[in-house]
């Protein structure tokens, strides 16, 4: 009887112990492909074929004049997120200066590492290149895009903008 028990606690406790780590994997390949894809949009490239999947443009004429505005409108976000993180670099290092009489050297330690860590606001373009897999710009209007979700109008909706609490 005591055998038996045991070998069901076992038998609960793997059951258990391979739910957590399906999840665990679950979640890590969930958010490595929402990562991808913001990085993935951060690209002018990637931008553009957003852009001309949202917009579907009705014939190559049309893509040509759709693209060279997409184009500019790359190049302008690139020059936004450069200067952004020329910015972002001069307010933390006053940050910096200003905590760091107040820290301790394990404190200002500790700082420096996270900084180190955070990674700049990349330009479309730079980045670790595309994502395995990545999508192509949609057929030249005939189907859905390569990924096979449809048009984005048909697309459930993902949710709004975050809250700030």
């Amino acid at each position: 009887m005591i055998q038996m028990d045991v070998k069901a606690a076992i038998m609960l406790l793997s059951t258990l112990l391979l739910g957590i780590a399906l999840g665990a994997l679950g979640a890590g390949a969930l958010s490595r492909q929402r990562n991808e894809q913001v990085q993935q949009l951060r690209r002018p490239l990637g931008f553009v074929a957003h852009m001309e999947e949202v917009i579907q443009p009705r014939d190559s004429t049309q893509r040509a004049k759709v693209d060279s505005v997409l184009a500019l409108t790359a190049a302008r976000n690139d020059s936004i997120l450069q200067g952004a993180n020329t910015q972002l670099h001069s307010a933390l290092d006053s940050m910096r200066a200003h905590l760091d009489p107040m820290l301790s050297a394990d404190q200002r330690s500790r700082l420096e590492k996270t900084a180190q860590l955070a990674p700049p606001l990349r330009p479309a373009g730079e980045g670790r290149g595309p994502p395995p897999g990545g999508r192509g710009p949609p057929p030249d209007g005939r189907g859905p895009p390569p990924d096979g979700r449809g048009p984005p109008g048909d697309r459930p909706p993902r949710g709004g903008p975050p809250t700030l609490r």
